[in-house]
């Protein structure tokens, strides 16, 4: 039964390359018929363009017992014009004790909150994550690096793998969920 139909739908060269010519030019032209204007295209359907920064630590950086170390794996940037974001920072911190336990807090530069203290215990190492939320507005520059408090039971060692990303969701101007 498939060969007949096969058969029956067999045309001789010629005959084929007339249906081309005659057929492509005709399906080309309906499809430009039924496609917006690239003007109208772009009017109708805005675009927006999200934000992503990133920065790793590449050798490890000591922060000395009770003390505060700010401009680790800092990134900056400036978002386009395009639209409001939801802005997203995260931190993921390797923090290692030395020969006494430790407490290790996290906090991003701007930001007004510190993350609750960490134990390190001795001659380990942790990770830490760490994450803040914020609006974010077209045309922002954004300077945002990882701090660093160690407790007072010993130094930190924070190391290769620490990372900070900030990366913005472009919604529709009005729109400041996040």
């Amino acid at each position: 039964m498939f060969t007949d139909l096969k058969n029956y739908l067999r045309f001789p060269h010629h005959t084929k390359r007339a249906l081309f010519s005659a057929i492509a030019p005709m399906t080309l032209a309906a499809a430009l018929c039924i496609l917006p204007a690239p003007a109208a295209l772009a009017a109708s359907s805005p675009t927006y363009s999200g934000i992503a920064f990133y920065k790793g630590v590449s050798s490890p950086i000591t922060v000395a017992a009770g003390q505060t170390l700010h401009g680790i794996a800092p990134v900056s940037g400036t978002s386009p014009n395009a639209a409001q974001y939801g802005v997203t920072a995260r931190a993921i911190v390797y923090a290692q004790a030395g020969n006494s336990e430790t407490t290790c807090m996290v906090k991003l530069a701007g930001g007004a909150v510190w993350g609750t203290a960490i134990t390190v215990p001795a001659n380990s190492t942790v990770s830490i994550p760490f994450e803040d939320t914020s609006p974010g507005f077209p045309g922002e520059q954004y300077n945002v690096d990882i701090v660093i408090q160690a407790g007072s039971g010993g130094s930190l060692k924070i190391l290769p793998g620490t990372s900070l990303t900030l990366e913005g969701i472009a919604s529709k101007p009005g729109n400041n969920a996040y």
